[in-house]
C-alpha cells in the first residue's frame, strides 16, 4: 500500500479498502469499486489512450488528463450495478 494512504483509504470515495489502483484520469489511488465506475465513463478510453501514448514517448510520470467535468455527479448516477456510489 502507498505511503500516501497508509490506512488503506480510497483517494476518491474515502472508503477503507485493502486494494487500490491508479486512476486513469488523475493520480488518485482508488478502490476497485471506484475503478469499476471510472471504467464505465465515456471519457475513459480517451484517458487510457492518452496514458498509453505518454508511456510510449517515455513519460512514465504522466499525471492524467484530469477528471472530466461533472464526473462525481455522473458517477453517482452511473455506478457499477450492485456497488453503492461513493464518488
Amino acid at each position: 500500500m502507498s505511503d500516501r494512504f497508509p490506512t488503506g483509504t480510497c483517494g476518491r470515495c474515502g472508503r477503507h479498502t485493502g486494494c487500490t489502483t491508479m486512476s486513469r484520469f488523475n493520480t488518485q489511488e482508488i478502490c476497485t469499486d471506484c475503478d469499476a465506475t471510472e471504467k464505465r465513463h465515456p471519457a475513459y478510453k480517451a484517458a487510457a489512450d492518452a496514458e498509453f501514448a505518454a508511456c510510449k514517448r517515455g513519460d512514465y510520470n504522466y499525471r492524467g488528463s484530469g477528471l472530466p467535468p461533472g464526473f462525481h455527479e455522473w458517477a453517482r448516477k452511473n455506478a457499477e450495478p450492485g456497488i453503492p456510489s461513493r464518488a
